[in-house]
C-alpha cells in the first residue's frame, strides 16, 4: 500500500486489521523528498497476559507510557505503539488476544510522527463487531431519583441487573464505553469483548503476583484476617485494597472494569455485608445478578486459591480456546450464562460417604458440568429427624478449595446404620440434578491394647510398677472402659488373693490414646517357694467393641545365699561357745535379711 500525502493535516484512518502479519503504509512527503514507512505486527498473546505483563515477559526495556486504543490498553515506548486487542472468531465463537506492535521508521519527519498519533487515535479494531449497543450498565447504587447525576434516575424495577441503580432517562445509543456518561457502559458486544480482554489480563497478572507470593511464603494469602470473610475477598470490598493487595505487592490496583455487585436489599447497597448479620448477602459468596467484580478465595492453611471474574462475553456463548471464561467465571445469581443452545446440568462424579459410628465425620463429593459452569450445592436430609438424633449436627457442606469439590463434616457420626441426604447440584443457568446420597455408618473400631510380659522379683517394699496403653478408635478411654486382673487359675487362687493395689493412674499420651500405670504389691506374708507366672488379661470395651490382651507376670524369688563362717574344727554335738571362757565351739550362720527379705534358719 503507497498513499501520498501533499496535505496530511486533517487526515484521518480507519484500519481493520484482522491476519495480517504485516503491513506498512508508504508516507511520502514533498517537502523533504523523502519516504518515511509506518509498520504493524501482529503477534499472538495465547496467555492473555495484559500489554504491561507481555511487554516485561518480552525483555523489553525502555521507558513505557500508558495509554488506550480503541478502548483497549496500550503503552507507548519510543517509535512503538503496543495494542493489546481482541480478535473474535464469530463463526466457532472464540476469542483470541494479540499484541498489535505500531511503530515508525527511524529519522521520520516531524509529519510522519503526527501521522502515527492520528492513524492511533482513529483506529479501530473488531470489524464483525460493530452492532451498537445502549449505555445500560452502571455502577452507580441509589435509593432515589435524588442520588443520582442530571439525566439520570434510580431503578426500581424488580428482578433487572440495575435494580438500585442509576440509569438514563432516555437511552443512548453506543458502541463503546467512551460513547457513555460516567459510571454507565455499553451493552454492545465491542464494548463487552474490550472489557472481557482486560478481564483476563488483570486476573493473568494477578495469579503471577499470588504465585510468587507462594514463592515467598511457602503458601497463597489465606487472608485470616481483615476481610468480611476469612480467606476470601471481592475487588468491591475493602479487603481487597488494605488487605489483599499490600501482600501482592503489587504497584497497580487491579479490580473489574465495571466493580459493582448487584441489588441486595437488607445489606450494604456497595458490598452486600451486613454488619449485624455478620453475613454475605448469599452463601459460598454467590454473587447477586447484576454483579461485576473479581473474586479471590483461598483455603485456610493457604495450600489452595481460587480468582474469578464476571466475563460478559460468555452469555453471548462466546469463550477463549482455552475456555477461560468457563473455568475462571465466577458464580452468580440469575446471571444466565454461557449462551450455547443447549445445557446439561451438573453431574455427581465421585463421592465418599461412609463413617464409623462416635467418630468426626469427613466425606466428599466430586462434581462436573459439562459446559464449565460453575456449580452450587445444596444438601438436604431425606431420612427422618429421628435417625439424625444421634448425630452430632447433620452433616454440612464446605468448602474444599476446589470448586468441583466439597467436603462433608459433621463433628460426630451417630449409631451404626444408614441415613439418607438428597444433594442439589445447579449450574449458574439454573439446569438441576438431584442425587440421593446414603450414609453408611459402621461399628466402632476396636481398641488397641499395646501391653507386654514383665518379670518381677517379688519384694516386700518395692511394688511391681507395670505400665500400658489404650487407644480408642474415637475417643479417649476412661477408667470404665478396661479391667485389668489375673486369669483365674487352680495353682494361683492363693497368690491372686494376696495381690493388691489395682487402682491405676491414666495420662492421655496422644489421640484417643491414654497411658495406664499400675502399682501391684504382694503382701510379705504370701508364700512364694519358687519362680511363678501369674496370668493377667486387660479388656477394653469403647462403644460396644471390645479388644482383650493377655499378658503374663513372672515372679521371681531370689533364693537366700548362706555363707557360714565355721572354724574348721567345730563338730557337731560339741558345745556352742558363749564366750571366751566357755568351751565348746560355735559358728555364724549368715545374715538375718536378704535385700528386704527376714530370712529365717531351721536345723
Amino acid at each position: 500500500m503507497r498513499v501520498k500525502i501533499n496535505n496530511w493535516k486533517g487526515v484521518s484512518f480507519c484500519l481493520l486489521i484482522i491476519s495480517a502479519i504485516f503491513t506498512f503504509l508508504i508516507l511520502e512527503t514533498k517537502a523533504a523528498e523523502q519516504s518515511d514507512a509506518i509498520g504493524v505486527r501482529v503477534m499472538p498473546n495465547p496467555n492473555h497476559d495484559s500489554i504491561e505483563n507481555w511487554y516485561a515477559k518480552q525483555g523489553f526495556s525502555g521507558s513505557p507510557q500508558s495509554l488506550m486504543v480503541d478502548g483497549y490498553e496500550a503503552i507507548r515506548d519510543g517509535r512503538t505503539v503496543f495494542v493489546n486487542a481482541a480478535n473474535l472468531d464469530t463463526i466457532n465463537n472464540k476469542l483470541y488476544t494479540n499484541v498489535y506492535l505500531i511503530s515508525y521508521n527511524q529519522e521520520s519527519a516531524v509529519k510522519t510522527v503526527d501521522i502515527l498519533g492520528q492513524l492511533v487515535s482513529h483506529w479501530k479494531f473488531n470489524s464483525n463487531t460493530l452492532i451498537p449497543g445502549q449505555c445500560s450498565i452502571s455502577n452507580k447504587n441509589c435509593q432515589m431519583d435524588s442520588d443520582c447525576s442530571k439525566d439520570l434516575i434510580c431503578s426500581n424495577l424488580s428482578g433487572n441487573a440495575n435494580q438500585g441503580k442509576c440509569v438514563l432517562k432516555d437511552n443512548k445509543v453506543c458502541l463503546s464505553d467512551n460513547d457513555c456518561p460516567i459510571n454507565l457502559f455499553c451493552d454492545s458486544l465491542k464494548a463487552k469483548v474490550t472489557r472481557d480482554v482486560k478481564r483476563l489480563g488483570d486476573l493473568n497478572q494477578l495469579k503471577d503476583a499470588v504465585e510468587l507470593y507462594k514463592t515467598a511464603n511457602g503458601k497463597y494469602p489465606n487472608l485470616q484476617a481483615g476481610t468480611y470473610i476469612l480467606g476470601s475477598s471481592l475487588s468491591i470490598w475493602p479487603s481487597w485494597q488494605q488487605t489483599l493487595w499490600p501482600q501482592l505487592k503489587i504497584n497497580q490496583l487491579l479490580v473489574d472494569p465495571i466493580n459493582t455487585l448487584g441489588y441486595c436489599n437488607g445489606y450494604d447497597a456497595l458490598t452486600c455485608w451486613n454488619k449485624d448479620k455478620n453475613e454475605f448477602v448469599n452463601s459460598d459468596l454467590v454473587l447477586p445478578y447484576g454483579s461485576y467484580a473479581f473474586l479471590y478465595k483461598s483455603t485456610q492453611n493457604g495450600i489452595n486459591y481460587n480468582v474469578c471474574a464476571v466475563f460478559e462475553s460468555k452469555i453471548a456463548g462466546i469463550d477463549t480456546a482455552e475456555g477461560q471464561f468457563t473455568s475462571n467465571s465466577c458464580t452468580t445469581i440469575g446471571a444466565g450464562y454461557g449462551g450455547s443452545a443447549s445445557n446439561s446440568a451438573p453431574t455427581l462424579e465421585s463421592s465418599y460417604t461412609d463413617g464409623e459410628t462416635a467418630k468426626e465425620f469427613n466425606g466428599y463429593l466430586k462434581a462436573k458440568d459439562s459446559e464449565g459452569d460453575l456449580i452450587l450445592w445444596s444438601l438436604t436430609p431425606i431420612s427422618p429427624s429421628s435417625s439424625w438424633s444421634s448425630w452430632s449436627g447433620i452433616p454440612v457442606l464446605k468448602d474444599s478449595g476446589n470448586s468441583g469439590q466439597k467436603k462433608i463434616y459433621a463433628a460426630k457420626a451417630g449409631n451404626p446404620g444408614n441415613n439418607r441426604m438428597l444433594l442439589k447440584l445447579t449450574d449458574s443457568r439454573g439446569a438441576a440434578t438431584t442425587t440421593e446420597l446414603t450414609f453408611n455408618i459402621s461399628a466402632a473400631g476396636k481398641p488397641i491394647i499395646e501391653a507386654d510380659n514383665v518379670d518381677y522379683f517379688v519384694d516386700p517394699i518395692n511394688s511391681l510398677k507395670y505400665t500400658f496403653y489404650i487407644q480408642g478408635s474415637n475417643s479417649v478411654p476412661t477408667l470404665a472402659n478396661f479391667t485389668f486382673k489375673p486369669v483365674d487359675s487352680t495353682i494361683n487362687t492363693g497368690i491372686n488373693s494376696q495381690i493388691s493395689g489395682y487402682t491405676p493412674i491414666l495420662n492421655t499420651v496422644g489421640l484417643n490414646r491414654v497411658k495406664v500405670d499400675y502399682s501391684i504389691l504382694i503382701s510379705p506374708t504370701t508364700q512364694i517357694p519358687k519362680d511363678i507366672t501369674i496370668p493377667y488379661q486387660i479388656s477394653s470395651t469403647i462403644n460396644g467393641a471390645t479388644a482383650v490382651k493377655d499378658i503374663n507376670i513372672n515372679l521371681k524369688m531370689e533364693q537366700p545365699y548362706l555363707d557360714f563362717q565355721c572354724e574348721n574344727m567345730a563338730r557337731l554335738g560339741q558345745a556352742y561357745q558363749i564366750s571366751s571362757t566357755n568351751e565348746g565351739r560355735g559358728c555364724l550362720l549368715g545374715p538375718m535379711k536378704s535385700g528386704n527379705h527376714n530370712l529365717f534358719y531351721d536345723v
